[in-house]
């Protein structure tokens, strides 16, 4: 079945430039996928297989990136994250919570 979806580029979010290599390394392999019009397949990380799930995309591109360590699961991505000391949650489901103030684009 067909998918709909945005593409989005680079240039299409503020201030793209001032993001450091890795991060805009991330965002253009996140991107390139928009273009793929992929749907959702449950327990794929595989674009190529036409869709993947929510932690297999995350997983992907991590993956693409160079980060080796990343688990599968999106409850191991979630202990993996915890476990690192970078983990900041944010309990609001507002989007003008103050928990989003210090957040940064990676995160």
């Amino acid at each position: 079945m067909p998918v709909e979806v945005s593409a989005l580029k680079p240039e299409d979010i503020r201030d793209f430039d001032e993001n450091p290599p890795e991060v805009q390394k991330l965002l253009r392999t996140a991107l390139e996928l928009t273009e793929r019009k992929l749907g959702y397949l449950y327990g794929s990380a595989e674009p190529a297989r036409g869709g993947m799930d929510c932690s297999g995309t995350i997983y992907f591109l991590l993956q693409a990136v160079g980060i080796k360590d990343v688990p599968r699961s999106a409850s191991a991505q979630y202990v993996w994250v915890r476990k690192s000391n970078s983990f900041h949650p944010v309990v609001s489901n507002r989007s003008d919570s103050f928990e989003l103030d210090a957040l940064r684009p990676g995160d």
